[in-house]
């Protein structure tokens, strides 16, 4: 039923949330004239198969602030695979809240057909990243091939914004820097207050300090254990064990190939570490509010009726694959830390009204 409402949508990770994001959100609803802006944001690990940065709470709270209305989880169990599968899961949650619109950033600024496919690729050893990717898109332009695709299959309509910078790029140009810029210059102890409104004064993750829970996790593994786990086929699995004395970023090196990209790589371990088992998570049926402000709150309440939302955890379908991922997410760090995570994990969105955050 629709809501007689613009409803804009963006899929987001926001790691960390910085002013390019401020950017599109402000785009976002300008060019698509919304009522209300509902971000679908990857929780505590991030598409790129890495922890994220800071977490999801402290990201949700950095949308609410710069004017996004609701935002909703794409659960880490679909957001630790391959893009089309990410994107799918981020449009079909968005479709649960009867979002009409989908605004997302390109290189070109132009809509892209989604790539055909080439499996003769792949015989020279070529990843299938690779093969799905025959006309060498660019990177947002690829994502938003498949925007496009599944915006389709949802009857939502498409706008592109042009991208203000290489999302790799770590140089500290201008207002407007990437993510990647970010996390490393910050890393090197440089103030990063003007690109970003987020506080990093709390912990933050990086993927070397979870070197020793893999560690760990190679003693209790072997290759018939290791096949189980989502995303680990073609023997990769042999690969891992043959390389897991070296530490985790030596590993990663190790077995990165023209077969196997970075990326694959670092989704396929920590799906291993997260315990994620091949096509044992169903597709939930609601979608999880992390948090919204007053406008997001009057439009859930009034049409709740026709929403598949769920805000209590309780009550989440995926409650369990998301509470052990925080405790996977917080293992590295203190107690005290770990313990706030799992709390949090449990309790109620985030809510913004005017000034005063709940």
């Amino acid at each position: 039923m629709e809501t007689n409402l613009k409803v804009c949508g963006i899929v987001v990770e926001y790691n960390p949330f910085h002013n390019g994001h401020i950017y599109h959100i402000n785009k976002a609803r300008e060019i698509s004239d919304a009522d209300v802006l509902i971000a679908a944001m990857s929780p505590n690990f991030v598409q790129r198969g890495e922890p994220a940065f800071i977490n999801k709470w402290a990201r949700t709270r950095a949308a609410l602030e710069a004017g996004v209305d609701i935002v909703i989880e794409i659960p880490t169990y679909f957001v630790m695979q391959r893009a089309d599968i990410f994107v799918e899961s981020a449009i079909r949650l968005l479709s649960y809240l009867q979002v009409d619109t989908i605004v997302y950033g390109s290189e070109t600024n132009e809509k892209q057909a989604t790539p055909v496919f080439d499996p003769k690729t792949m015989s020279d050893g070529s990843s299938f990243a690779k093969a799905s990717n025959p006309n060498n898109l660019k990177p947002n332009d690829l994502l938003g091939s498949l925007y496009e695709k599944y915006a389709q299959q949802y009857a939502m309509n498409t706008y592109t914004i042009q991208r203000t910078n290489n999302y790799k790029d770590k140089n500290l140009n201008g207002n407007i820097v990437s993510a990647s810029a970010i996390r490393h210059n910050y890393k090197n102890k440089l103030d990063m207050s003007q690109f970003t409104p987020m506080n990093f004064s709390k912990q933050i993750h990086s993927l070397t300090d979870y070197d020793s829970l893999f560690r760990l996790l190679w003693h209790h593994q072997d290759a018939t254990t290791l096949q189980s786990n989502l995303l680990m086929d073609e023997g990769i699995e042999n690969l891992f064990l043959k390389h897991r004395s070296l530490p985790l970023n030596q590993l990663i090196q190790k077995t990165t190939s023209k077969r196997y990209t970075e990326s694959k790589i670092k989704r396929t371990l920590f799906n291993t570490l997260l315990n994620h088992k091949k096509d044992s998570v169903h597709f939930p049926p609601h979608a999880r509010i992390l948090g919204f402000n007053e406008k997001g709150q009057t439009y859930l309440s009034e049409h709740k009726d026709h929403l598949l939302t769920c805000s209590s955890f309780k009550d989440y379908a995926l409650k369990d694959q998301e509470l052990n991922a925080s405790a996977i997410y917080a293992s590295p760090y203190s107690k005290e830390y770990y313990q706030a995570t799992l709390q949090r994990e449990k309790q109620a969105p985030i809510i913004i009204k005017k000034d005063n955050i709940v």
